[in-house]
C-alpha cells in the first residue's frame, strides 16, 4: 500500500493541485482554519496526498523548507474525497474521526456532527463502548466521533467527501481512527478502497489497515523530507565539496604500508608491535554476526540470517554482511537512544516540569534513517528549528523552568560536539578544566542571539569573604552581561566561516558553523571517537565528553578517522564501515587467562553488556511478539493541549518508550503494560528522565538485573507459548525434537546447543513431544480477555478510572494466554527451556 505525496505545501506554501492517481483517495490538509469553520471547496491545502483506502490512523508529518518536522497550525481540517461505488440496495455509510465531522455525497450534506465537548478537569464520565453495531464490528474508540448514513444504492459511482476538523482550542491535531466504510446495514462494513476490495472494519481489519497505512506514511514522510529539503541538500553538498578541497591541501597522517591490512589495522598494528602484544584471533562466525547485528541494528540476528551467513562461502562475506546490516533501516533505531542521552532529550507525557524538552526523538530517528551528514545533524541541533512538539529539533530548545536555558544547551552542545565539559562553568570558573564561566555564557549568548545576563542562581552565594576561602573563582558576578562571541579561538578562528552563514549577524548560525564547519578539525574527531567507543567499548579518547581529561591513545588514527569522515561527506555510516570491516573490530574477546593487556591497545574485544534497548528489542525479536503496550499518552481522547500532554505514539522499538511518572502519582494515569518494559530498561541503565546529558550509562551489574529477568513480566511474556509466539509456531511444525531444541537456541543465543545442552534440554522437552500437538477438533479456543478502555486525563479523577487501570494491571501481570493447540504439560516444560535461555548470562552480553 502506497501513500503518494502530491503537493508541496510544506513550510506553509500552497499545495499543487494535480489530482491523485485514479486508484487513490485524495487527502488534503488545511491548516490554521478559522475556529468552528470549514475551508472553502477551492481553498489551498498545505498538504495533499493520495492513499488507496479511505482510512488513516494518523496524518503524515509536516516538514519545513529544511526537511525538519514542523508543528501543524491548528485548528486544521483533513478532507478525503473519492468516487465511491454504491451497490444496489440499502447501504450504510459509516464515517469515523476525531473532531467535528462533515460528510457529503454528490455535493449534498448527509452528516454534520459537532466536535466533542470534553473537559480536561479529570471528572468526565468514563467511556462507555457503543456495541450497537453488527457483531464483529470495531467499536468507536475513545475521543472519536461516528456518523452513520443510510443510503439507497443504485450500482453507480458517486462523489464522497469527508471532512474532519481537529485541533480545536489548540489541542493536538489528531484524527483518531479516521475511516469511511460501507456495507449492508446488518453486516460489518468494509473500509472503502479504490479499485475494489477493502478490509472489514473489525478489530483484526483495523490492525491490518493501521500497519499498512503507517508503513505508507513513513515512506511518504521520507519522500516529503527529500522534496522539502532539496535546496538545503544543495547547500550541504557544496559545503562538503569545500571541506574535501581543504583537506586535500593539508596532508594528514598516513598509515604504515601493508597491502593485506586495512588502514585502521595498520595504525593499530604499529602500537601492538611496539608493545609486544599479540592481538586476539578473529572471532568465530557466530560471534561475529551476533556482535555486528547488535552494534549496527540494536537487535540479535534472526535464525534465518545466521543460516544464510553460514551457508555463504564467499571470501568477502563479512564485508557484504556489514553492508547489508548498514543498509537495514534499524540502523536508525539503534542510534536514537544514544543521542537521546547525549542531547538530554527529556519529554514528559503530562504537565512538563523541571528542565523538560520537547520530543525531538523523531528528528533523531529520521536523521539516521536518511543517513544525514553528521555535520548537518549537529547544525540542526544547534539551530533548534522545526517543530517543538511534533518531534523536530525545535524540541531541543525547550527547557522548562530553567533559569538560564541557553547555558544548559551550551553545556550539552559543548560536550556532544566538541568534547568540552563545562558543567562547573555554569556557576564559577572550572577548577579542573580550562573553561571560565564567561566561556559558557558566551556560548549561551550566541545561542540566545543576545547578551546573556548571569542570574544569581548561576553563582556561589556567600559574598567575597566566603569566595576567598574557596578553591574556585567566580569571575562573573551575578548581573554581569556577557556578549555573544566565540570563546575558543584555539579550536577554530572566529572568522573561519566565511560563506557558510547566510546572515553573519545571526550568532546562533555563526556558532553552528564554527562548531561544524570545515575549519574545525576537532568536531569530526569528536564524532569519530564516539563511533569508535560504541564499537569497542572504549574511545580513542577515553572520555568522549571530556577531551581535557586524557589525550587520545592513537592520535594519528583519530586524526585519520576525522579526515575520513570529512572525505566521506560526514556520513557516519560510511565511517562505520571502515571500522566494522577492520580486523580489529572482528577480533575475538580477550580471554580471561591472558596476561593483562591495556584496553587502549585494542588487542581484542572487551566484554560488553547489551544496552537496555538492545536487551528489550532482542527479547521480543527472539520470541516474535509485538510489545503489546499502550501508546505513550495519558490523554487518549485529546482533551488537552500539546503543552500539557504529549502523545509519543505506541512503541514498537525500545527507544520509543518514555518516562511514565506523573506528578500526581495517580494509578489512573499509569500505563501498566508499558511499565513492565520500562522497569527492565531502567534496571539496565536506561533513563526515562534525562535532565542532564550523558554519553556512557552506568553499566555496573546490580541485583535487580537478574531478578527482573527471572521474575518480571517481559521475559515471562517472551517465554509463554501463546498464539503470537514464534516458539509456538515452531512447536506446531513437524520437526524432530533435537531440531526444535537447536532452533530455539539459535533464536535466543544465536548458536546451536553443545552436546551436553542438547541432551539436557532434549530430556526436558522430549517426553510427550510426539503428542504435543492437540487435534483441532478437541481444541476450545478461549475468548480473548477484554481490556477496559477509555481511561484518560479527562476522567482520571474518577473512582472508575482507578478500578479500570487496576484491571489492566492484572491483565498485564498475567502475560499472554497459552496456545490451546499444545498439550499443557509439554508446553510448560518447553516454556521452561525458553525462560532458562533468556536468563542465561550469555544472552545479555555482546560477544
Amino acid at each position: 500500500m502506497a501513500l503518494t505525496m502530491l503537493g508541496g505545501g510544506l513550510g506553509g506554501r500552497a499545495a499543487q493541485s494535480e489530482p491523485p492517481p485514479p486508484d487513490d483517495v485524495r487527502f488534503e490538509v488545511f491548516e490554521a482554519v478559522e475556529k468552528e469553520s470549514w475551508p472553502a471547496a477551492d481553498a489551498a491545502a498545505t498538504t495533499v496526498f493520495g492513499h488507496p483506502t479511505f482510512a488513516l490512523p494518523a496524518l503524515p508529518a509536516r516538514y519545513d523548507e529544511q526537511g525538519l518536522r514542523a508543528d501543524r497550525q491548528v485548528p486544521c481540517v483533513l478532507r478525503a474525497s473519492a468516487k465511491v461505488l454504491l451497490p444496489a440496495g440499502p447501504q450504510r455509510l459509516v464515517v469515523r474521526g476525531r473532531g467535528a465531522l462533515r460528510v457529503s455525497l454528490d455535493g449534498q450534506a448527509v452528516a454534520d456532527l459537532p466536535g466533542p465537548k470534553i473537559s480536561s478537569d479529570g471528572h468526565e464520565p468514563m467511556f462507555v463502548p457503543d456495541r450497537s453495531g453488527p457483531h464483529g464490528m470495531r467499536i468507536v474508540q475513545p475521543g472519536d466521533r461516528q456518523a452513520v448514513c443510510d443510503v439507497e444504492g443504485d450500482g453507480e459511482w458517486h462523489d464522497l467527501v469527508v471532512e474532519v476538523r481537529v485541533g480545536d482550542a489548540g489541542r493536538r491535531p489528531e484524527i483518531g481512527e479516521f475511516a469511511a466504510s460501507l456495507g449492508p446495514p446488518d453486516a460489518v462494513p468494509t473500509v472503502i478502497a479504490q479499485g475494489g476490495g477493502g478490509t472489514p472494519l473489525s478489530d483484526t481489519g483495523w490492525r491490518e489497515i493501521e500497519a499498512s497505512a503507517r508503513a505508507a506514511i513513513e515512506a511518504a514522510n521520507h519522500a516529503a523530507r527529500r522534496q522539502a529539503a532539496a535546496r538545503e541538500a544543495e547547500f550541504w553538498s557544496e559545503r562538503h565539496r569545500l571541506a574535501r578541497e581543504r583537506l586535500a591541501a593539508m596532508p594528514g597522517p598516513v598509515p604504515s604500508p601493508a597491502a593485506d591490512r586495512s588502514a585502521v589495522d595498520r595504525f593499530l598494528d604499529a602500537r601492538l608491535a611496539a608493545a609486544g602484544v599479540t592481538p586476539a584471533p578473529p572471532a568465530g562466525d557466530l560471534d561475529f554476526i551476533r556482535r555486528l547485528s547488535l552494534d549496527v541494528r540494536g537487535i540479535i540476528p534472526s535464525a534465518a540470517e545466521i543460516a544464510r551467513f553460514l551457508a555463504d562461502r564467499g571470501s568477502d562475506r563479512r564485508e557484504r554482511l556489514v553492508d547489508a546490516f548498514l543498509a537495514d533501516p534499524r540502523w536508525a533505531d539503534h542510534w536514537v537512544g544514544y543521542w537521546q542521552d547525549v542531547l538530554a532529550e527529556n519529554p514528559n507525557l503530562v504537565n512538563p516540569t523541571l528542565n523538560n524538552t520537547g520530543p525531538f526523538r523523531f528528528w533523531i530517528h529520521e536523521s539516521f534513517l536518511d543517513d544525514k551528514p553528521i555535520d548537518r545533524f549537529a547544525t540542526e541541533a544547534i539551530m533548534m528549528q522545526g517543530g517543538t512538539y511534533a518531534g523536530g529539533p525545535g524540541g531541543f530548545e525547550l527547557a522548562t523552568e530553567n533559569d538560564v536555558p541557553m547555558a544548559a544547551k551550551a553545556h550539552v552542545i559543548g560536550r556532544a560536539f566538541l568534547g568540552m565539559e563545562m558543567n562547573c562553568a555554569r556557576c564559577h570558573d572550572a577548577p579542573s578544566h580550562p573553561y571560565a564561566q564567561r566561556d559558557l555564557f558566551s556560548l549561551a549568548a550566541m545561542l540566545g542571539r543576545q547578551p546573556q545576563v548571569v542570574p544569581a542562581t548561576s553563582s556561589i552565594p556567600g559574598g567575597d569573604e566566603r569566595l576567598a576561602r574557596l578553591s574556585v573563582k567566580v569571575t562573573l558576578p551575578p548581573g554581569s552581561e556577557v556578549e555573544p562571541e566565540w570563546p575558543f579561538p584555539s579550536v577554530v578562528a572566529a572568522d573561519a566561516v566565511e560563506g557558510l552563514v547566510p546572515d553573519p549577524g545571526d550568532s546562533r548560525a555563526l556558532l553552528a558553523a564554527l562548531v561544524t564547519g570545515p575549519a574545525n578539525d576537532r568536531f569530526p574527531q569528536v564524532i569519530a571517537n564516539r563511533l569508535w567507543e560504541r564499537y569497542f567499548g572504549r574511545g580513542l579518547v577515553a572520555e568522549p565528553d571530556d577531551w581535557d581529561a586524557e589525550g587520545p591513545s592513537h592520535p594519528a588514527l583519530l586524526a585519520w578517522l576525522g579526515r575520513e569522515l570529512v572525505n566521506r561527506d560526514y556520513s557516519l555510516k560510511a565511517l562505520a564501515r571502515l571500522i566494522l570491516t577492520s580486523a580489529a573490530y572482528q577480533r575475538a574477546a580477550l580471554s580471561a587467562d591472558r596476561p593483562a593487556v591495556p584496553a587502549s591497545l585494542f588487542a581484542g574485544q572487551p566484554l560488553r553488556r547489551m544496552s537496555a534497548e538492545q536487551l528489550v528489542d532482542s527479547v521480543f525479536s527472539a520470541c516474535g511478539k509485538p510489545f503489546d503496550v499502550e501508546a505513550m499518552n495519558v490523554d487518549i481522547d485529546s482533551s488537552r493541549q500539546p503543552t500539557k500532554s504529549l502523545n509519543l505514539g505506541t512503541p514498537m522499538r525500545a527507544w520509543q518508550f518514555a518516562a511514565l511518572g506523573n506528578e500526581r502519582d495517580r494509578p489512573s494515569l499509569s500505563l501498566p503494560f508499558a511499565q513492565h518494559h520500562v522497569t527492565v530498561m531502567e534496571a539496565f541503565g536506561w533513563r526515562g528522565e534525562r535532565q542532564n546529558p550523558v554519553s556512557r550509562r552506568d553499566t555496573d551489574p546490580n541485583v535487580l538485573q537478574p531478578a527482573i529477568l527471572a521474575n518480571g513480566v517481559v521475559v515471562k511474556r517472551a517465554s509463554q507459548f501463546s498464539e503470537a509466539s514464534a516458539f509456538t509456531a515452531m512447536a506446531l511444525e513437524s520437526l524432530p525434537v533435537d531440531e526444535f531444541v537447536r532452533r530455539v537456541f539459535l533464536r535466543i543465543l544465536g548458536r546451536p546447543p553443545s552436546a551436553a545442552e542438547a541432551t539436557l534440554f532434549g530430556d526436558l522437552v522430549g517426553p510427550g513431544y510426539a503428542v504435543r500437538r492437540l487435534a483441532p477438533g478437541t481444541v476450545v479456543q478461549p475468548a480473548p480477555e477484554e481490556r477496559p478502555l477509555g481511561v484518560s486525563w479527562s476522567n482520571h479523577l474518577t473512582a472508575e478510572a482507578d478500578i479500570a487501570k487496576g484491571k489492566l494491571a492484572d491483565i498485564a501481570a498475567r502475560g499472554d494466554p497459552p496456545s490451546p493447540l499444545l498439550d499443557p504439560d509439554w508446553r510448560s516444560r518447553a516454556e521452561d527451556m525458553v525462560w532458562t535461555l533468556f536468563n542465561a548470562p550469555e544472552f545479555v552480553f555482546v560477544p
